[in-house]
């Protein structure tokens, strides 16, 4: 799908709009991600060093 996407980038027919919006889309999926795992890190650091310690 991803290729088709390129190969009409490539092909100058209106591709090219098509492939900015997938790597919007892309990037403004993954930046909840990225905060849930910033804000819940001092939890599975945590997690980490309880399972450790006997």
């Amino acid at each position: 799908m991803v290729y088709n996407w390129q190969a009409l980038s490539d092909a100058g027919a209106g591709g090219e709009q098509v492939w900015n919006l997938i790597v919007t889309g892309s990037f403004l999926s993954v930046l909840p991600l990225v905060a849930a795992f910033l804000s819940l890190q001092k939890y599975w650091r945590g997690g980490l060093s309880l399972g450790s310690v006997r």
